[in-house]
């Protein structure tokens, strides 16, 4: 599925305008981006978590080159999924 197709299936099941819901949407990724810039997380009730966590300086090893280089220390953004995802997931 993606952004129109969920934009459409939003836009039936609560009667809004597709372009109504596209712009939650749109304001909605925004807020997000946002919080996890601050370095907030943000949690969705029944569905999961976003949150940055740091990453440590590590060497990796490039076959091809016969070489070791260094990745820098960095943030990343991390999805823990609620109890309802989970259990869908054993469900499958």
């Amino acid at each position: 599925m993606n952004k129109t197709e969920l934009c459409v299936s939003i836009a039936n099941r609560v009667g809004m305008s597709q372009a109504n819901v596209e712009e939650v949407m749109d304001a909605f990724v925004e807020i997000v981006l946002d919080r996890l810039a601050d370095g907030e997380k943000v949690q969705l009730y029944r569905f999961g978590t976003f949150d940055i966590r740091e990453r440590e300086e590590r060497s990796m090893y490039n076959p091809q080159t016969d070489t070791y280089s260094k990745i820098a220390q960095r943030r990343t953004v991390v999805f823990k999924p609620g109890k309802e995802l989970k259990n869908l997931r054993e469900e499958l």
